[in-house]
């Protein structure tokens, strides 16, 4: 479908089967085609026969990657090959609104969420990497992750190979919900 997409949140209701998914439009891969009817509408089909029931699916549209943590970690994973990691996240950093949760209450915003912060971990050796001996692993964090602050945490990982051997990124991102 030439996009990043999340994990699928399954409601299963009495009469009807609902997946949900987030998706985010690729710039390396965009394609205007993006959402094939006839593709999601023989999925929904083969779907709705493993189920027994009418299955929907909800696809909602992400502008920016860091909201959902499976998305992030996947287009790291996929421009680390090419984008030193340093540069993806001072871009990152630059880009992704965080916001600290002491004194900040605003009960009349319209979006439901806003991120409390998210932490990057690389394992192994990246191309873009130089080769070091025993510094096999880096962890960036910006924001708070703690439990008592964030009230959904959600992590993702992506495992990889490259010519150096194989490398995982893991992202965690946590959400202050209003």
């Amino acid at each position: 479908m030439s996009c990043l997409i999340s994990k699928p949140i399954i409601v299963i209701t009495p009469n009807k089967v609902v997946i949900q998914l987030f998706y985010y439009l690729n710039k390396f891969y965009y394609c205007n085609k993006l959402l094939n009817n006839n593709k999601l509408q023989s999925l929904c089909l083969i779907l709705s026969k493993i189920y027994q029931k009418p299955v929907e699916l909800e696809l909602n549209r992400l502008h920016y990657p860091y909201y959902d943590s499976n998305i992030l970690s996947n287009m790291i994973g996929l421009i680390s090959n090419i984008v030193k990691l340093r540069f993806i996240i001072k871009k990152l950093f630059t880009i992704a609104k965080i916001k600290k949760t002491n004194n900040f209450i605003n009960k009349y915003s319209i979006i439901p969420s806003y991120l409390s912060g998210f932490k990057i971990r690389v394992a192994g050796r990246l191309l873009t990497q130089r080769v070091v001996p025993r510094l096999t692993v880096k962890t960036i964090q910006k924001g708070t992750l703690s439990r008592g602050k964030a009230q959904f945490v959600d992590n993702a990982r992506f495992t990889n190979k490259n010519k150096r051997g194989s490398f995982s990124i893991t992202v965690t991102t946590g959400h202050i919900f209003f």
